[in-house]
């Protein structure tokens, strides 16, 4: 009868799990240096794979489906800023700075610095209100706004800014365009294979509700 194999103490690292040492630990100094490279190596590529950049937490699950929040929306948001419109390619552009997200009363709230360059010279239009349904794209398992439009634009210290039919119609041209082009939200890797079976998007207590079809 062949002996059995002796199985190896496993190995302690230098981040806590827990305040208990588990059975048969090791410190690590007392391994060979090919065993504590490799243990060196192998906490490296954990701690990578776990780790999640800011601002990309993993929605928040529900019976019936799962949920995120403005603070998880934002960081995606803002990547795609400043974004630029060519109205009239060379002659007109329009661009879109620093977005600032809400969702409230059953809709998506979006304030946006908005400035339009004619023949290379800029004038800042104010910060403008937009409010805006969304829509759920399984192919692209993304969130764009729907039907996006201009209520006004403000100044820094909150007053209106008077703005012309005519200018309101181009910026609304330009949100149409926007919510084609760009999602506000991107569903995470993890969740991208459960696109096909969303039933439903709402917005309920200030967050982002994805119903799955069961």
């Amino acid at each position: 009868m062949r002996a059995a194999k002796p199985r190896l103490p496993a190995p302690c690292h230098g981040i806590a799990i827990s305040a208990a040492k588990p059975p048969g630990c090791i410190p690590t100094r007392l391994l060979s240096p090919a065993m504590r490279l490799t243990t060196t190596l192998c906490c490296s590529l954990l701690t990578t794979l776990l780790w999640i950049p800011p601002g990309q937490a993993m929605p928040q699950r529900h019976g019936d489906g799962f949920s995120v929040g403005v603070e998880q929306i934002t960081p995606h948001l803002q990547q795609q800023f400043p974004w630029q419109y060519e109205l009239m390619p060379g002659v007109v552009s329009v661009e879109f700075r620093q977005p600032q997200l809400q969702l409230r009363d059953a809709q998506a709230q979006l304030a946006v610095d908005i400035s339009i360059t004619t023949l290379g010279q800029r004038t800042d239009l104010g910060r403008a209100q937009v409010a805006s349904g969304l829509r759920f794209d399984p192919l692209q398992a993304a969130v764009y706004l729907q039907q996006p439009r201009l209520l006004g634009f403000t100044q820094a210290d909150g007053r209106a800014v008077p703005i012309d039919a005519q200018t309101a119609g181009m910026v609304n041209e330009v949100l149409a365009s926007y919510a084609n082009q760009q999602p506000v939200y991107q569903l995470p890797p993890a969740y991208a294979a459960l696109a096909g079976a969303v039933q439903s998007l709402q917005i309920e207590d200030g967050r982002l509700r994805v119903r799955i079809a069961r």
